[in-house]
C-alpha cells in the first residue's frame, strides 16, 4: 500500500467551479472554464478579493461596460417597411386598393416587430399558411371573365327557383339571394356586409364538412345546418339557438366546376327538415 507522501498530488478546484459549486477536472484550464471563456485560477486575485463575498464571483456577474467606454448595444426589434402591391388579383378592384392605401396614410409607413410579438403557435401558423396558400392558388387559376359569366348564369337560375337559395363565388363570398330566401329570412343586412356564418349556424361536424367542401372538386354536396330567421313570423317550426331564431334543415350545394377543378360559384338551396315542416 502506497503511503500518502508517494501519491500524486491532485490540484484543488478552480475558483469559478468553487463559486458555482460544481466539480472541477484536473486539467488547467479546466473544461468548464474553457467552455465559458473564463480565467481558470486556483488562487484568488488580491484585487478582486475585496469585491467578492459569500461565493460571489465578481468576474461572472460584472457589468459588460466595466473598464470600457463603449456603449451597450440594445436590440430594438426589426424595422419593416411594407410595400403594397396594387395588382392584388381580379378579386380586388384598383379603386378599392387605392382607397385602402389612402386610409392608412402614414400609419403603416414603418412597423416595428419585437421578438415576443412575432411568436406564433407553430400549428396555428401552419394552418393559416395552408389556408392562404390554397386561397392564392385558387386566385391564380380562376379567370375573372368566366367567373362573371358563371355568376350571371347562376343568378338567372336561382331567380326562377321557389326554393330559398343563396349564391356564393369561388371564395365563399355571398353574392346574391333570391326572393324566396329574402322572404323567408327577412335578411336586414346588405350582402357586402354579410358572410355565410351570419346567415347559417352549423354543428361542429358540419363545420368540418363545410371546410372540406370549400376546396373539393365535387359538384354536389349536402350539409346539415340551421337557417337564421329575422322575420317576426314564419310557416316553419323554429327553435332558439344562442338566443336567436333558427329553422332546422339542410343545404343542398351545387357548384360550377371550372378549369383546374376549382368551383367558380356555388348555389346553396335551403330545404327545411321534416320536423320543421310539421
Amino acid at each position: 500500500m502506497q503511503s500518502g507522501t508517494q501519491r500524486k498530488a491532485r490540484p484543488g478546484a478552480c475558483l469559478s467551479c468553487k463559486s458555482s459549486h460544481v466539480s472541477c477536472d484536473n486539467g488547467r484550464p479546466c473544461g468548464r472554464c474553457i467552455r465559458l471563456g473564463r480565467e481558470c485560477v486556483t488562487k484568488p486575485n488580491k484585487r478582486a478579493r475585496n469585491n467578492s463575498s459569500d461565493g460571489f464571483d465578481a468576474g461572472e456577474h460584472s457589468s459588460p461596460l466595466s473598464g470600457s467606454q463603449s456603449e451597450l448595444e440594445v436590440f430594438g426589434g426589426f424595422v419593416f417597411t411594407p410595400t403594397i402591391d396594387t395588382n392584388q388579383g381580379w378579386f380586388q378592384m384598383p379603386e378599392e386598393t387605392n382607397n385602402r392605401i389612402a386610409s392608412h396614410s402614414q400609419v403603416v409607413d414603418k412597423l416595428i416587430f419585437t421578438p415576443p410579438t412575432c411568436l406564433t403557435d407553430k400549428s396555428t401558423a401552419g394552418n393559416l399558411a395552408e389556408g392562404v396558400r390554397l386561397f392564392v392558388e385558387r386566385a391564380k387559376i380562376i379567370d375573372r371573365n368566366e367567373l362573371t359569366y358563371r355568376l350571371a348564369n347562376a343568378r338567372r337560375h336561382i331567380d326562377e327557383s321557389p326554393i330559398p337559395c343563396i349564391l356564393l363565388d369561388g371564395f365563399s363570398k355571398l353574392r346574391y339571394v333570391n326572393s324566396a330566401f329574402q322572404t323567408l329570412t327577412n335578411l336586414p343586412y346588405p350582402l357586402e356586409h354579410t358572410t355565410l356564418l351570419d346567415v347559417f349556424d352549423f354543428s361542429v361536424n358540419a363545420i368540418r364538412l363545410l371546410s372540406w367542401v370549400s376546396f373539393t372538386s365535387h359538384s354536389q354536396k349536402v350539409i346539415p345546418c340551421y337557417l337564421k330567421i329575422w322575420s317576426p313570423g314564419t310557416d316553419f317550426k323554429t327553435q332558439q339557438r344562442h338566443g336567436q331564431t333558427y329553422v332546422e334543415g339542410v343545404l343542398w350545394m351545387e357548384s360550377e366546376i371550372g378549369n383546374g377543378q376549382v368551383p367558380y360559384c356555388s348555389s346553396m338551396y335551403f330545404m327545411p327538415s321534416p320536423g320543421a315542416v310539421s
